[in-house]
């Protein structure tokens, strides 16, 4: 699959395998849940006007930085459940 470098609309709930998994003020995380290499596994786009951020490891260790700090304005139920798994492992 091609990373579309914009979202066609603010509603969009996935790409391809990519699900909206969680979002802060100013981003949009997508996330493939049955990919675990991190490398792959995450889309950031910026809300203000869609585009594209990040789509590498950039793109997972910025979710987990915003999932440390408490930044999300949303997240689905099962990113809720697995956000909060990962977090009580690593600390």
């Amino acid at each position: 699959m091609k990373t579309p470098k914009k979202l066609k609309d603010i509603n969009t709930q996935s790409i391809d395998k990519f699900v909206r998994a969680a979002e802060t003020a100013g981003e949009i995380y997508f996330i493939d849940e049955n990919e675990t290499d991190e490398t792959t596994n995450t889309l950031i786009y910026r809300k203000e006007d869609l585009t594209l951020l990040s789509n590498n490891c950039f793109a997972s260790d910025s979710f987990f930085a915003d999932a440390e700090d408490n930044n999300f304005t949303w997240m689905s139920e099962s990113c809720k459940i697995n956000v909060s798994e990962i977090l009580a492992a690593i600390k």
